[in-house]
């Protein structure tokens, strides 16, 4: 099966902390990791790790960020042939999650909307 994913690469940094913090507060870190996220290659992974033939079509920025996505996708087997590469940054998610499970998001813009379907020839 081969399965085609269009969207969102990012690079995902995920901070678990005590409580999330309100206006002027602080939150203690207990644990932080670092990892490629987006819908379409988080999409694109899973869909390789079932079995399928899968493509990424997206963009990644020209730094450091964008070079250790590329890097874990196509470790996984995702196919980045058309994965993008454009002047700018990647897009990065901060998540910040408490102990109960909620979730605060913070990101950059970074170059994940600079993509478009007529990027990629038929």
């Amino acid at each position: 099966m081969r399965v085609l994913c269009a969207g969102h690469v990012n690079w995902d940094v995920t901070l678990r902390v005590d409580s999330l913090p309100g206006p002027d507060g602080e939150a203690a870190i207990d644990a932080q990791t670092h990892a490629g996220g987006g819908s379409a290659s988080n999409t694109a992974v899973a869909m390789t790790g079932l079995g399928a033939d899968t493509l990424l079509l997206g963009c990644i920025g020209t730094d450091e960020n964008g070079d250790y996505v590329r890097q874990e996708l196509t470790e996984a087997g995702v196919d980045c042939t058309h994965l993008q590469q454009r002047s700018g940054e990647t897009t990065v998610k901060y998540l910040i999650v408490d102990s109960q499970g909620e979730v605060m998001v913070l990101a950059n813009d970074g170059v994940n909307e600079a993509f478009r379907a007529a990027d990629v020839s038929d």
